[in-house]
């Protein structure tokens, strides 16, 4: 397992991807977790909120050509949490985006939820990335499952992120 995610995070970076990061919403996350599974990744949820200066400067680091290549490993999908629009969550409940989002210990935004194909959160990250290096460094960090052996401050620190392309 741990030499796929090798090979799969060595993708990440090599391989340009198809479509805007994050841009599309989707109201039945449970379709989206199967559907990433059987593309052979990961579902990524980005939570946001409309008046969020923190999330407004995500979106340009998400909107960057480099960012492009997260989408390699991930399926992604955003989620506001200041609308009253009821999803389907990953596990297959039905509720209000707002309410799934207190559920997971979302307290701010933006903020990233990782699924597996069944639904089960791999990792969660709360807080803004800086650059398109720090989003391709998170995706690396969660396929090889680093997080088992060092918190993310720490991998990023030990890996940086100058030299992602």
């Amino acid at each position: 397992m741990r030499g796929m995610a090798l090979c799969l995070a060595a993708c990440l970076i090599a391989l340009p991807a198809r479509g805007a990061l994050f841009e599309q919403g989707a109201d039945d996350l449970a379709a989206e977790a199967r559907a990433a599974a059987r593309e052979g990744k990961l579902l990524a949820v980005l939570f946001e909120q409309e008046d969020c200066d923190f999330c407004r400067a995500l979106r340009e680091v998400l909107a960057h050509g480099k960012a492009a290549s997260f989408a390699q490993g991930y399926r992604t999908v955003k989620v506001a949490i200041d609308r009253a629009e009821t999803i389907t969550t990953p596990k297959g409940d039905s509720l209000p985006s707002a309410q799934w989002a207190e559920r997971l210990g979302i307290v701010g935004t933006p903020a990233f939820v990782f699924f597996d194909g069944g639904g089960a959160i791999v990792y969660r990250h709360l807080g803004t990335l800086s650059s398109p290096g720090e989003l391709i460094l998170l995706g690396r960090f969660i396929h090889e499952q680093a997080y088992e052996e060092a918190p993310w401050a720490a991998y990023r620190d030990a890996h940086g992120t100058g030299n992602i392309k």
